[in-house]
């Protein structure tokens, strides 16, 4: 009779793949991983058939736990400049409240393991961050550059962002919604 998996369990390898990535980067032995989880290491593959489905897996859980932040009383109604505003403050204090998630997060962003169905499967759950960030491509600032762009310029702005955050840690809230001031008015 088959083992029923512990989401438990399933948790605790995908939290020591956080940790461990963060550590030693997407190379990270599945050994170490199943260890820091507190498990044998042919448990990992009970849960995980190999070291890429663990990778996009964990892809998708973190995507997925940034947009469920995002959208969190989101603002649906308001203008454009409120909802981007709370994709900005959201994503923003997710990022810098769980440091290692965003550096695994980014390193699986450029990552060719990540197959494009798990992309798709997580910007499924963008929902009303992927609405708003498609009203931000058609201001006239961005008209005739590449699609995504505006996105990206936030999350460069983003990066930046944290970048003095990190230096200067009790400007946090003025540096966030200064920062946003700038990109807003780039957007004009």
């Amino acid at each position: 009779m088959a083992r029923i998996k512990s989401p438990e369990k399933r948790n605790a390898i995908l939290q020591a793949a956080v940790r461990e990535i963060a550590k030693l980067g997407l190379g990270a032995p599945t050994a170490k991983i199943a260890r820091r989880a507190g498990l044998a290491a042919g448990t990992l593959f009970t849960y995980f058939a190999n070291k890429e489905e663990l990778l996009n897996e964990l892809y998708v859980e973190l995507k997925t736990e940034v947009y469920r932040r995002v959208i969190t009383n989101f603002p649906r109604k308001a203008n454009l400049e409120r909802r981007a505003r709370q994709v900005w403050s959201n994503s923003l204090d997710w990022a810098i409240e769980f440091p290692e998630k965003r550096k695994v997060s980014v390193q699986l962003n450029v990552s060719d393991l990540i197959t494009p169905e798990t992309r798709m499967r997580a910007a499924a759950e963008r929902g009303m961050i992927e609405v708003t960030l498609g009203e931000l491509e058609s201001r006239s600032a961005l008209r005739g550059l590449p699609a995504g762009f505006g996105s990206a310029m936030m999350g460069a702005m983003q990066e930046i962002t944290m970048d003095f955050i990190a230096k200067e840690p009790k400007r946090r809230e003025e540096t966030v919604e200064r920062a946003f001031h700038v990109f807003w008015r780039a957007l004009r």
